[in-house]
């Protein structure tokens, strides 16, 4: 994966939503979401107040080996983000990974202190999602991809990219560095018509 997110992040843990998991099982930092919106097995669109009731509470399935009359499942957040498209409407940017593994292909679930020093939220675990504040962003290369003082919108799978028709998520306050890096002041708003 490639982490989005640097070193240097200023935000203030009032920007901060504890509240979804993400449907997919491997996600970098620094994505923006959306709530998802599909209905599954989760049986869940968006958080409920219900959302801690007995039967709203997802079973992710077994932990690791199934054996034979044993039940070893581990329990999930219901209300979900995907990443967040062009046209859709964004609630948050990811502050940790999703992952289930670590470099040396060793599951997350048997060592979480190593899992919040790498900060990685494991599948169907609460991801922190910031709405507002200073962040080094990695765009990468392409000297196109952020330009001090445009604003930084969203693009396609829900990274952050100055052109297009994606909704305004923040402003670049400076542009690419020679590794790539450039500083975003994140600010997701609520949408009311067009960002």
């Amino acid at each position: 994966m490639a982490n989005k997110l640097r070193a240097f992040r200023d935000y203030s843990e009032h920007s901060v939503i504890n509240l979804f998991s993400h449907i997919d099982g491997a996600v970098d930092n620094g994505i923006v979401v959306k709530v998802n919106s599909a209905t599954n097995w989760w049986t869940t669109a968006g958080w409920q107040n219900n959302d801690g009731d007995d039967t709203s509470v997802g079973m992710l399935g077994s932990v690791g080996a199934s054996v034979t009359n044993t039940v070893s499942e581990r329990y999930g957040v219901p209300a979900r983000v995907a990443n967040c498209g062009v046209t859709d409407v964004p609630i948050g940017m990811t502050l940790h990974q999703v992952a289930e593994e670590d470099e040396n292909g060793e599951k997350l679930i048997y060592n979480p202190r190593k899992a919040a020093e790498m900060q990685v939220a494991l599948s169907g675990q609460a991801l922190p999602l910031v709405t507002e504040g200073l962040f080094l962003y990695n765009v990468g290369y392409a000297a196109s991809t952020a330009i001090v003082g445009y604003n930084a919108r969203v693009g396609a799978l829900g990274v952050i990219v100055t052109g297009g028709a994606g909704h305004v998520v923040g402003r670049w306050l400076g542009n690419v560095d020679a590794d790539g890096n450039a500083l975003l002041q994140l600010n997701i708003m609520s949408p009311s018509g067009t960002n």
